[in-house]
């Protein structure tokens, strides 16, 4: 299975963008999210397991973003906050919730 083309998070449609090799100037940098642009770019070099990591990590980014986490924001609200955003995310993906159990399973 492959990383989707595009990921709807509260209600904007981001455009998963790979490539072969990191992103960006600093060469240890295998992801990013621009909320602004709604994309998420990922390294295709990794591992696949390493792909859907590193796109759960920019996904956490966008929910951060996109419901309006602020740093001084309560731990009980951010929890809250990404159980929402996280339930959002995997019921309006269908295939990305089919890969990340396809990839736990191997």
């Amino acid at each position: 299975m492959k990383i989707p083309k595009k990921i709807k998070i509260a209600g904007h449609r981001y455009r998963i963008e790979t490539k072969n090799g990191s992103w960006g100037n600093d060469a240890k940098l295998r992801g990013n999210c621009c909320c602004d642009k709604l994309e998420i770019k990922i390294d295709s070099s990794m591992p696949k397991s390493r792909q859907i990591e590193t796109l759960l990590h920019e996904t956490i980014h966008a929910i951060y973003h996109e419901y309006n986490i602020h740093d001084d924001d309560k731990e009980e609200r951010i929890v809250t906050v990404f159980a929402t955003g996280w339930q959002q995310v995997l019921t309006d993906n269908p295939d990305l919730t089919k890969l990340i159990q396809k990839a736990a399973n191997q």
